[in-house]
């Protein structure tokens, strides 16, 4: 009789590890109902790059892949210092067009703010526009009904506080209480601030990408641009991020720190015609530098 709300400490508990997991199987619950939902369109969608990439990573992704890809035709060249030049001639391409073009008069940029300027363009959010259409990824209605998946975990930390603050009141031990309250807050905020992106649908098309990039570049087209397959190089750098690049000094220059071989990926990184050597992608007229 003594218990406070008649329950024992530990009995407190088992019934608090019980609400846990039921309330954890309903977040679960209504992440898949919301991923399951708005799919119909996908399955006769074929891949594009850009959609790859927003689903593997976002915004950020998708401007990473459309650099790497100007950095591959020619378009761009990376410095020692990080710097991006830009380079060549002008790509057909809407994707790498809107990017080039948000470095804006600028001959060097630098990744960070070409990433600010490029990333709200048209041609960027028309990726995840197209890719909502399609049933890949998950309006932000949808993802707002999938933050209420944190609501029964929440209701449970709200009960684990009253008895917490009941317990010390009466000078009870709750050192084992508030361990289960750390974790069951730390699980709250993760699922109210990480709500599903990807639908079923589209999580299927990544997965699939990512296990056979090298024979399934021949389908996959830059989008609406046209409908040319993508390079194996490209494709990777979409559903990898900087982990597709297979060479390690490119890598480096465009996504690590500087290092001491980033003179040698400028040269190796501007490769076409118009930009052909690394004595023409100078300081000199021929990039622009």
């Amino acid at each position: 009789m003594n218990d406070p709300w008649g329950l024992s400490g530990p009995q407190f508990l088992g019934l608090y590890a019980a609400g846990f997991a039921v309330a954890l199987l309903l977040a679960f619950a209504v992440r898949a109902m919301v991923k399951a939902g708005g799919v119909a369109d996908a399955a006769g969608s074929p891949p594009d790059v850009y959609t790859l990439a927003w689903l593997a990573g976002g915004v950020r992704q998708v401007v990473d892949t459309a650099i790497f890809a100007l950095v591959q035709g020619g378009h761009l060249r990376t410095g020692r210092s990080g710097e991006l030049t830009v380079c060549g001639s002008i790509p057909a391409e809407p994707v790498q067009w809107a990017v080039l073009r948000a470095a804006g008069t600028r001959q060097s940029i630098r990744r960070v703010p070409l990433h600010r300027a490029a990333r709200v363009t048209p041609e960027v959010q028309g990726v995840r526009e197209a890719a909502e259409r399609h049933g890949l990824l998950l309006r932000r209605g949808r993802r707002a009904v999938g933050r209420l998946g944190a609501l029964p975990m929440a209701l449970l930390v709200g009960v684990g506080i009253a008895r917490l603050v009941n317990g010390v009141r009466l000078g009870r031990p709750v050192g084992l209480l508030a361990l289960f309250l750390l974790l069951s807050v730390v699980v709250t905020v993760l699922l109210a601030l990480l709500p599903p992106r990807r639908t079923t649908a589209g999580k299927r098309m990544l997965g699939s990408a990512v296990k056979s990039r090298g024979q399934a570049v021949q389908s996959v087209g830059w989008g609406s641009g046209g409908g040319s397959a993508v390079p194996a190089s490209v494709l990777g750098v979409a559903v990898l991020g900087a982990a597709g690049v297979t060479d390690p000094t490119l890598r480096t220059a465009l996504f690590g720190a500087t290092s001491s071989s980033g003179s040698s990926s400028s040269s190796s990184s501007c490769s076409s015609s118009s930009c052909g050597s690394s004595s023409s992608c100078g300081g000199g007229g021929g990039c622009g530098g």
